[in-house]
């Protein structure tokens, strides 16, 4: 299929529930080669979204999906 999977997060990734859906969307995108995490909606992460975070960026290492993510930049 495509090369590239955008998954746009927006609210908050601040419970458990939260991060593993963020899991299984990333890792479901079995058909994509890059994966871009869009960020600039997400208004709070907490422990477990950064945990997960840091768990999907060692997945992306040890699979061919490659990764990127937008870091969200206030201009207010």
């Amino acid at each position: 299929m495509g090369e590239l999977a955008v998954v746009e997060c927006e609210g908050r990734i601040v419970q458990s529930e939260a991060a593993f859906k963020l899991r299984q969307t990333v890792t479901s995108q079995t058909d994509a080669r890059i994966g871009a995490l869009e960020l600039s909606e997400v208004h709070a992460i907490e422990g477990g979204g950064l945990g997960m975070l840091v768990f999907l960026q060692q997945w992306r290492e040890t699979t061919t999906f490659g990764s990127c993510c937008s870091i969200p930049v206030d201009t207010r």
